[in-house]
């Protein structure tokens, strides 16, 4: 499936449009509390989880909150020459636990800085979207940093997402 994320505003646990949480206790809470309206409605519900940028540590120290709610999330990486052996480990695991991991750019550059849209292409997104190749994600989806995009980047990504 091919996906362009178009806004991104945090790199906190986002849940639908009613419920922002900012640690794990919050999330925690309110899963504990509304478990059972939430089971017993007709209605259906769902929960996005995304997470952008480079917090590799803290995304893995919360493993155990993730696998007790079976949470599953994207993790959109930017920053990609951080990267090194350890983070490059964690996130495997991460992914080999069901989360997605994407892509947020190489340096995190907002697109509309850029006078040519291909500039962004060539400098930003392909050499992340190869770098996380080559260290070995198949990656499909991609968010821009700072949720800044226009329709003539949004076409051009869509031949590579």
């Amino acid at each position: 499936m091919k996906r362009v994320f178009y806004v991104l505003t945090t790199t906190a646990l986002l849940m639908a449009t009613t419920v922002s949480c900012n640690n794990s206790k919050d999330l925690a809470e309110y899963y504990n509390e509304n478990e059972q309206n939430c089971n017993d409605s007709n209605e259906s519900v769902a929960v996005i989880f995304t997470f952008d940028d480079i917090s590799i540590n803290e995304w893995y120290e919360h493993r155990s909150l993730f696998q007790k709610y079976n949470i599953l999330a994207t993790f959109f990486i930017s920053n990609l020459y951080e990267l090194d052996s350890n983070l490059i480990s964690k996130l495997k695991i991460l992914e080999s636990d069901g989360h997605e991991i994407a892509c947020h750019g190489y340096g995190h550059k907002k697109a509309t800085d850029y006078q040519n849209p291909k500039d962004f292409v060539n400098l930003e997104v392909k050499p992340a979207l190869q770098k996380l190749q080559d260290i070995g994600f198949n990656v499909t989806s991609f968010a821009y940093p700072y949720g800044a995009s226009t329709p003539l980047l949004d076409s051009i990504l869509f031949e590579l997402f």
